[in-house]
């Protein structure tokens, strides 16, 4: 891929995520209020088929309500909370969770991009399996590490996983990248040179 593949990639993600960020903060009384995410009523099968879509099921959509379901645990380290939920298995934990009523301590969760890029929503993997859908803001090797976006994440077992600091996933992905050398066009030039 040459640099202005690249750099054209690098502005659509961009957009993409400002988009999203300006967007939700319209929507902030709804979240504050703890609705549901997705008000089925409104945007339901009918609502779906009317604009030619296919209605969603599962992920952040209402899912199977027979699915299997998983206890999950959020712990909170800054003040001890822990929050469980039964989620189901075609469900998003984040927006499980919101729909069920809890208001998660994330800093800065008004401006998160419920999309899986910005790392708001990132938890550590202490125990149990996911599996991440479309999740760009976190790399292979993180997901290895045992972070993930809970906003895009489907409990596969029983999982407990742990809240992180702000940023502290943005941080060490692409923060710390920068500590070494200067960014030019085309990538990164040691302070050496």
């Amino acid at each position: 891929m040459n640099s202005i593949q690249q750099l054209i990639i690098a502005l659509l993600i961009c957009i993409f995520c400002i988009h999203h960020v300006i967007g939700y903060r319209s929507l902030r009384p709804v979240f504050s209020k703890r609705q549901p995410l997705l008000d089925t009523k409104k945007f339901g099968p009918e609502w779906a088929k009317q604009r030619g879509l296919e209605p969603g099921v599962g992920g952040f959509w209402p899912g199977n309500p027979n699915a299997k379901k998983f206890k999950v645990t959020i712990k909170c380290p800054k003040s001890g909370r822990e929050f469980t939920e039964m989620v189901p298995e075609d469900r998003y934990i984040f927006f499980y969770f919101e729909e069920m009523g809890h208001d998660l301590p994330m800093v800065n969760k008004e401006r998160m991009c419920r999309q899986g890029c910005c790392t708001t929503c990132t938890v550590k993997i202490l125990e149990g399996k996911i599996k991440l859908e479309s999740a760009l803001g976190i790399s292979k090797k993180f997901r290895q590490d045992g972070y993930a976006l809970s906003c895009c994440a489907y409990p596969l077992t029983d999982v407990v996983c742990e809240l992180q600091d702000e940023d502290e996933l943005y941080v060490k992905q692409f923060g710390e990248s920068f500590k070494t050398g200067s960014v030019e066009w085309g990538g990164f030039i040691p302070e050496d040179d």
